[in-house]
């Protein structure tokens, strides 16, 4: 793996019992605390994952999630 878009880290060759399947989960707040906010990060998570699901990955997403939601 290594970095992908804005620093992103992607991790290739994982196996984790999914049969080869390709999954990505992409999340973009507009509210992030305690780091610089992009200028639209939702539009970018959106761009980001229309990318992923055009190479082949089965994208899960979210938008303006919090740490609670997260650990769900």
């Amino acid at each position: 793996g290594g970095p992908g878009a804005g620093g992103a880290q992607v991790m290739e060759g994982a196996d984790i019992g999914l049969g080869g399947a390709r999954l990505a989960l992409v999340i973009g707040n507009s509210a992030c605390e305690n780091i610089t906010p992009l200028a639209n990060p939702i539009m970018m998570q959106r761009a980001v994952a229309a990318g992923l699901n055009r190479v082949g990955y089965r994208v899960f997403c979210a938008e303006n999630v919090g740490r609670r939601d997260m650990a769900l």
